[in-house]
């Protein structure tokens, strides 16, 4: 039951420093979209899932999102109350998948 726990403590932890790491995106560079958020928070929970594997996620979530089914990742509780910083424009939207490597 310990190795259980551990997985689940360490699996929040991984959770909140990615949720971190967009917020502080974001403060940098504007407010990303449901898709970007989804790329940016999947590349960096699951690094080696790239390419058509998640290319076919996010297909999969623009998709639900169209239907009005999927509405974008919700974050952990201790974020739900922070402030969202104001989109960045046109120049942000068109950064390339590179930007969003894992550190």
């Amino acid at each position: 039951m310990q190795r259980v726990s551990l997985a689940a403590e360490l699996r929040e932890q991984a959770v909140a420093v990615v949720w971190v790491g967009l917020r502080e995106r974001e403060a940098a560079l504007g407010r990303l979209d449901n898709l970007e958020r989804a790329r940016f928070i999947l590349s960096r929970l699951y690094p080696t899932m790239r390419g058509p594997r998640l290319d076919a996620i996010l297909a999969d979530l623009a998709a639900r999102q169209a239907a009005g089914s999927w509405a974008g990742f919700t974050p952990p509780p201790s974020f739900a109350h922070r402030p969202v910083p104001p989109a960045a424009g046109p120049a942000y939207a068109t950064a390339d998948a590179a930007s969003h490597r894992p550190p």
